[in-house]
């Protein structure tokens, strides 16, 4: 069983605190060296302090960039495309239970219309 590098840097007690969380050693390397290029190299005690609050407010901004941009590719995806993907079972399709006791919405010129329909 190999043992574990001890890490004594800065940078190494940052991806200590890190992975831990789930982030990769990449990203927080990333994020760090960015606030290092706006605080200097002086700027250590600002990203160590508070428990390393800047460098995390700074990956909770990366990850909220990262959801945004994948909400956008999902809405310029057509659907067409998302039908030949094959999708997963728990899609909801015309023959799926829950859609015979779901009320049925739909929008006609700009007007919802929605009404429940029974199992036939």
């Amino acid at each position: 069983m190999s043992r574990r590098r001890s890490r004594v840097g800065r940078m190494d007690a940052a991806i200590d605190h890190f992975t831990p969380m789930g982030y990769k050693e990449t990203q927080v390397r990333s994020v760090v060296n960015s606030l290092l290029k706006v605080y200097g190299n002086d700027g250590w005690p600002l990203l160590e302090g508070d428990c390393y609050e800047v460098v995390q407010q700074e990956l909770f901004k990366q990850e909220e960039e990262e959801e945004k941009l994948q909400l956008q590719e999902q809405k310029q995806q057509p659907v067409e495309d998302v039908e030949e993907e094959g999708g997963s079972s728990s899609e909801l399709t015309l023959y799926s239970p829950i859609f015979f006791l779901s009320p049925v919405c739909l929008t006609v010129n700009k007007k919802q219309q929605c009404h429940s329909e029974g199992a036939h």
